[in-house]
């Protein structure tokens, strides 16, 4: 999720080198085991640690919806902020997302989309990011100097579940994994954020911050629509909000964003304005969803209803009607138009109680397209007796919708011919896998009401943005950040990667540490793949120490200063 975001601000920001103290060498102590507690229950956070005061406790439950393991659980009762809590609270918020989710889909979820089970890891090492790869979901920390504070993404509810939306989307859609398109990359970021949201509306005391902090006008900045707070301050500490960062979380849903086709937008620029790039996109979508939550919860408050339990009413049809069009939405390139209209479709199917408020927050955030209809004359009839490609008919009350199931694969360097000389881009020569289908809405007549087509250029212009952005990232290939790689001249999204993870007795955090006899939560190599072999699961080599002299220091200029930094190896010594 926060890769992107991390790779873009790293190279701008400024060094800053701070006095230490005088080194003193000292025996590293051994570290304590932590004892078992007897107390079941452990501490979540309903949203991260800026609200302290927003923590439940909860029970460890028998068994989770989708089976997952957690790296360091040990059970119920440890500390806030332990390992083991940590680990613990990962697989319950992570659970508890799955079951809600899962009770709305119209399909029945038995998996994910590549594992039988997914691994959890609370920390995943020293970085400002988490990610889903297919096999897992990682978390990782840094330190903000600013707040003297480790900051774990693993903290963050809104964080853990965004990146569970990514491996539900998957596991419901894994055909999107694969696809070169704009759209479907963001819309994957937006599936993220509008899991995240839906489960923090699973929350009263959630919902009862939001409604005082904002005094009930929910279109305003509020805990609930803040996502990632407690990142999003450290992000900002490092990079002083010189790209347009927000101060006080990664997004806000109140900021309003009009859709526009992304192939006119730049892909890179100030975090306060739209861009291409996928997560900067997304808002596009989520910020339209959160604004649906809003007005739909206005709807039944008009009707005399208290807020919090129209928040809730509003959670669930919209939960059902984006999981509805999730699974049945034709893939293209113009997805965010397709997700919209498929969810119309869902709120006609339950009796249109919301078509108004739906079309008319769709219309002002121009994610609807308008349509001109080459084939207004054509019925359901003809159209089922006239289409050859592979197809599905929907049910949607009395409208149906007719969906293509058709895929298409392409070389751009086929298509463009020898401007693609001009780009120097190797992978215009590569087969990539492209969004080509289409579907024909039809109203309670059976006479057609809507159309999505795939037009060749609008799919080559979305394939052409997305090769020229991986490429210019440097993101295909063998290396750890590549997200795509070259298999036999196709491209293919990275799928499942080596999930050797060290034991328990490696990592100093855990309670097995130094102790590889202990066989207790001693997690190790389960699942090997890419030749992976189980030695490269043992611990890291003990580092042949260099010990500094001390009293010696080296001068450093950063900002236009010099400071000092003691204990230090360089070249250059004062003594």
């Amino acid at each position: 999720m926060f890769k992107a975001i991390w790779n873009w601000f790293k190279e701008k920001r400024e060094e800053e080198v701070h006095a230490l103290a005088r080194v003193i060498i000292r025996p590293r102590p051994r570290p304590v085991p932590v004892q078992q507690p007897t107390d079941p229950n452990t501490k979540t956070y309903l949203n991260d640690p800026t609200t302290p005061h927003l923590i439940v406790n909860q029970l460890e439950p028998r068994e989770t919806r989708l089976s997952m393991r957690s790296m360091g659980e040990s059970g119920g009762g440890y500390p806030l902020g332990s390992l083991q809590q940590q680990a613990l609270a990962l697989k319950l918020m992570v659970n508890d997302a799955l079951i809600y989710m899962a009770s709305k889909c119209p399909k029945q979820i038995t998996r994910w989309a590549a594992v039988q089970s997914l691994m959890l890891m609370s920390r995943a090492g020293k970085d400002i990011n988490a990610y889903y790869d297919r096999t897992s979901l990682r978390f990782f920390y840094f330190g903000d100097a600013a707040s003297r504070k480790t900051i774990f993404a693993c903290d963050a509810r809104p964080v853990v579940t965004h990146e569970f939306g990514h491996a539900l989307l998957d596991a419901l859609r894994p055909d999107w994994w694969n696809m070169q398109s704009g759209e479907v990359w963001a819309f994957h970021e937006a599936f993220g954020d509008m899991t995240a949201i839906l489960n923090s509306l699973q929350y009263d005391p959630l919902i009862d911050a939001a409604i005082a902090e904002t005094g009930g006008d929910l279109m305003k900045s509020s805990v609930l629509t803040r996502l990632a707070a407690e990142m999003g301050v450290g992000l900002y500490h490092l990079t002083k909000g010189k790209n347009g960062e927000p101060s006080n979380c990664l997004r806000d849903l109140c900021k309003v964003f009009k859709y526009v086709e992304p192939e006119k937008l730049p892909a890179q620029g100030r975090d306060d304005v739209l861009l291409s790039e996928s997560h900067s996109f997304s808002r596009v979508f989520t910020g339209m969803f959160w604004e649906l939550l809003v007005k739909i919860a206005a709807f039944h408050t008009a009707q005399g209803m208290p807020q919090r339990d129209a928040l809730k009413v509003a959670r669930d049809v919209l939960a059902h009607y984006l999981l509805s069009a999730v699974v049945s939405t034709p893939t293209t390139v113009r997805l965010f138009d397709a997700i919209a209209r498929q969810m119309l479709a869902a709120d006609q199917a339950a009796g249109g109680k919301y078509q108004t408020i739906m079309q008319q927050i769709l219309t002002e955030r121009n994610i609807i397209r308008q349509q001109v209809m080459l084939l207004a004359d054509v019925d359901l009839d003809t159209m089922l007796k006239d289409i050859k490609e592979p197809h599905e008919v929907q049910n949607h009350g009395d409208a149906k919708v007719v969906r293509t199931l058709s895929t298409k694969t392409m070389k751009l360097a086929d298509k463009l011919g020898p401007l693609t000389a001009l780009d120097d881009n190797p992978l215009f020569a590569l087969e990539i896998t492209v969004p080509y289908e289409s579907a024909y809405y039809f109203d309670a007549d059976n006479k057609l009401a809507a159309v999505i087509e795939p037009h060749e250029d609008e799919v080559v212009d979305a394939a052409y943005n997305c090769l020229k952005f991986l490429h210019e990232e440097d993101l295909v290939g063998s290396h750890e950040t590549a997200l795509f790689e070259n298999k036999h001249g196709k491209l293919l999204r990275k799928q499942i990667i080596c999930t050797c993870n060290k034991p328990n007795y490696c990592d100093p955090n855990a309670p097995e540490y130094n102790k590889p006899w202990k066989p207790a939560n001693n997690s190790g190599c389960t699942v090997c793949h890419s030749n992976c072999k189980p030695r490269s699961c043992d611990c890291d080599p003990p580092p042949t120490p260099r010990l500094p002299k001390t009293g010696c220091f080296t001068s450093v200029k950063a900002g236009g200063r010099v400071t000092y930094k003691y204990g230090s190896i360089a070249s250059r010594k004062v003594c």
